[in-house]
């Protein structure tokens, strides 16, 4: 198996790797965006503030994992 740096690091690479890029990009942008309206969901639930404010930042964190992810894939896209 070959590690992150090599694989980022190969010009020659296959058209069937790029489609499973953007599938696993796509599984991800899914999985963050499952935990955003689940913490969503738990906020609205919680009774205590305390516990609301600490939802609220890890939903935030999970939102600026999205916003990155979508960043860099126009980055990208754009060259």
């Amino acid at each position: 198996m070959r590690s992150f740096k090599e694989f980022s690091e190969d010009d020659d690479q296959d058209p069937e790797d790029e489609l499973n890029e953007g599938a696993l990009r796509n599984f991800g942008a899914a999985v963050l965006f499952s935990r955003v309206v689940s913490k969503s969901n738990q906020i609205k639930r919680s009774k205590h503030i305390e516990e609301k404010l600490d939802l609220l930042a890890s939903q935030n964190s999970a939102l600026a994992a999205i916003v990155m992810a979508v960043g860099k894939f126009l980055e990208k896209s754009n060259r």
